[in-house]
């Protein structure tokens, strides 16, 4: 049997990886998705879907399932998760190694503004607008909807049980083209932008909308990703061919 390879997902750079390791045929991809996002089954890769109880439950899965290597590509601000991948693959022996976006770099008519939390970033926006574009996740509903002095316009895959009030729900499925999004934000009178600075191209096109019509963004500052192996899909690929013992052709 090939070696198994688990892929923390639930980014479109997952499955793109999970294809690749499935297209290499050096090992069995399993892709992993923490149940709040759907996806569509990937050819040649294992789907699995829900959580593992914590670090000492996904150490105990990769034992009894005999993973090789682990990738967490799970989106740059799964903070919890991550820690859960480090802590496992250190208690069961598992190298890893974490897919890592590229950066958003400001452009010179950008009006960026970092921010650390969430109250920050509603304190900085709070005397210059009053309906937001807001791409944070869903576990910030709960803070967006007690800031009553603003209307967000939140997109997603999937509508929650609860949206607050002051939350305007958009379902849909990126990617969203620039001209599309810049149609979106003068539809809903969007006057900023608070985004999470996730990196990559697949939601950059809202960033660049925002530069379009001259809008503030508030950008929420990416954890720090931990110690270890780290880079793109191509850099992964490399570094399972040397775990499993490969040979690659340049």
């Amino acid at each position: 049997m090939s070696p198994r390879v688990l892929i923390l997902g639930g980014t479109g750079e997952a499955a793109v990886l999970a294809r690749a390791v499935a297209a290499s045929g050096w090992a069995s991809p399993i892709l992993s998705l923490a149940g709040l996002t759907e996806a569509e089954p990937v050819q040649g890769v294992i789907m699995r879907s829900g959580g593992f109880g914590g670090p000492q439950g996904l150490a105990a899965y990769l034992r009894a399932t005999g993973v090789a290597a682990v990738f967490d590509a799970t989106h740059p601000f799964a903070a919890r998760i991550t820690e859960n991948a480090v802590k496992a693959c250190a208690a069961a022996g598992v190298p890893r190694f974490r897919l890592q976006r590229a950066s958003w770099n400001p452009e010179p008519d950008d009006r960026w503004h970092a921010v650390d939390t969430l109250a920050q970033g509603l304190e900085w926006l709070r005397p210059q607008a009053r309906r937001v574009f807001a791409t944070l996740g869903r576990r910030a509903l709960p803070e967006l909807g007690a800031a009553t002095a603003f209307t967000f316009v939140v997109r997603g895959i999937a509508r929650p049980e609860h949206v607050p009030e002051n939350v305007v729900w958009i379902s849909a499925r990126p990617p969203f083209p620039v001209e599309a999004e810049v149609a979106l934000f003068r539809r809903h009178e969007i006057q900023a932008l608070f985004v999470q600075a996730s990196g990559g191209e697949v939601t950059y096109a809202k960033i660049a909308a925002a530069r379009e019509l001259r809008l503030p963004v508030a950008m929420l500052t990416r954890p720090q990703p931990p110690e270890g192996a780290a880079g793109s899909v191509p850099e992964a690929l490399a570094w399972l061919a040397a775990v499993l013992g490969r040979r690659t052709c340049v």
